[in-house]
């Protein structure tokens, strides 16, 4: 039988945590403590990934427990400060298997791929108002007003574009259904 297990440092702050798919929850411990939920009392599932402009991309799986709070599983692990390792292999493994399980023994559950609504209106607030403020900058241009100490700013709300436009486009949040993926397939 394949075991499916994924340890990753979400902090640099943090030791590392293991996670551990077991036969009716997901179990994880660091050098502290453990602890687990069963796949019956999680209500809600939260898959995104995020590729930073200069960094590297991000996978995350959210789980939402009935009873609240939330448990981050990533496919990242902080190494040192400002050095992320990829570990989204294990990553896909486990969050795949455990999507299967928590639909299996949980029909309610809600699956949703995507950021969350709230840092995806941001991300379209923060796309628009770039959007605007490049607008402005050269309607003043043209009319021969822009203040030219102001280009630094202009050309950094300008790089900014593109990060905003892939996240606005690509991260909407939407249902999906575990069962009918690809296999080695995750949304977000």
């Amino acid at each position: 039988m394949t075991e499916f297990v994924h340890a990753f440092r979400p902090s640099v702050f943090s030791t590392e945590r293991s996670y551990r798919i077991g036969p009716d929850a997901l179990e994880w411990k660091d050098a502290r403590q453990g602890s687990r939920i069963a796949y019956s009392e999680v209500a809600r599932v939260n898959i995104s990934s995020m590729t930073p402009p200069f960094g590297q991309a991000q996978s995350r799986c959210v789980l939402h427990p009935r009873s609240g709070g939330k448990i981050v599983v990533s496919s990242t692990s902080y190494k040192r400060l400002g050095v992320l390792e990829d570990r989204s292999e294990n990553y896909a493994r486990l969050v795949r298997e455990l999507m299967v399980r928590i639909a299996t023994v949980n029909p309610d559950t809600v699956f949703i791929a995507g950021q969350p609504w709230g840092l995806w209106l941001f991300w379209l607030i923060l796309l628009i108002a770039s959007t605007l403020i490049l607008l402005g900058g050269l309607i003043l241009a043209v009319m021969g007003q822009f203040p030219l100490p102001a280009a630094a700013v202009f050309m950094i709300v300008l790089l900014g574009i593109p990060v905003g436009w892939r996240i606005v486009r690509r991260g909407r949040p939407h249902p999906f259904d575990p069962r009918t993926l690809p296999e080695g397939r995750l949304p977000g």
